[in-house]
């Protein structure tokens, strides 16, 4: 399964409560208008929503929150840091 295809529908999951709903539930609307592969409905059907929840948090805090990697290193979110303009 194609990593970037997941983010994209976890992160519309995310913030779409209808769109969440429906994929959860498996309706054919979903999977026609996103072409969810057998592979991709099946990862949905396995995924209880409580791990969703769980990823999502992962996926925020990531988004918001600086990460320590090691005594050393911190990941630091992209709006975290400012980009030098040229």
């Amino acid at each position: 399964m194609d990593k970037r295809r997941l983010y994209e529908i976890l992160t519309r999951a995310m913030v779409d409560a209808n769109f969440c709903d429906a994929l959860f539930w498996g309706d054919s609307q979903v999977v026609e208008e996103w072409m969810l592969t057998g592979e991709e409905r099946a990862y949905f059907n396995r995924l209880p929503y409580e791990a969703f929840e769980k990823l999502v948090g992962s996926i925020i805090s990531h988004w918001l929150i600086p990460m320590p990697v090691n005594k050393r290193y911190t990941i630091f979110p992209e709006s975290a840091v400012e980009v030098p303009s040229n």
